[in-house]
């Protein structure tokens, strides 16, 4: 019923965009969504100027690149965790972070990479989609509802 290739489509574009809000902040993903927004108007230099903005923007972008490559703090962090927990009951628990430089941290906020919410290919072909029979020829053969 589903070859690998729209599942890997799928899979690597997931991972592109789990990435990409990980690392841009709020500012930076409204810089790439104007940046590709000026991309697609900007191939005809006759009719418009956004070739300007995409110059601008791009030089923005590279510009926070190279600022992003500086060395990260060295922050020691340690988790303080209940004695027990329940399997499918929230926990909370404490961060201690300890900064051992001289160089006052600001602006500082804390990611947890969890698991991998991706499914694997056995668990996405075997598993079917709530009313997945109503569904056209096309979306059953690709299975991206299935996906999302």
């Amino acid at each position: 019923m589903f070859q690998r290739g729209p599942y890997r489509l799928f899979r690597a574009f997931s991972s592109f965009q789990h990435r990409l809000l990980r690392r841009l902040t709020p500012a930076g993903r409204l810089v790439v969504a104007v940046l590709g927004a000026a991309v697609i108007m900007g191939p005809n230099t006759r009719l418009t100027v956004a070739y300007q903005a995409v110059t601008f923007l791009l030089a923005l972008l590279a510009l926070a690149l190279t600022c992003a490559l500086r060395a990260p703090a060295r922050l020691q962090i340690r988790r303080v965790l209940p004695r027990f927990g329940t399997a499918g009951e929230p926990v909370t628990y404490r961060l201690v972070a300890t900064n051992p430089g001289r160089v006052i941290q600001r602006g500082l906020s804390v990611l947890e990479d969890l698991e991998d919410p991706r499914p694997s290919f056995e668990d996405f072909v075997s598993t079917p989609e709530p009313g997945e029979e109503r569904r056209n020829w096309f979306d059953r053969k690709v299975g991206y509802p299935r996906w999302a």
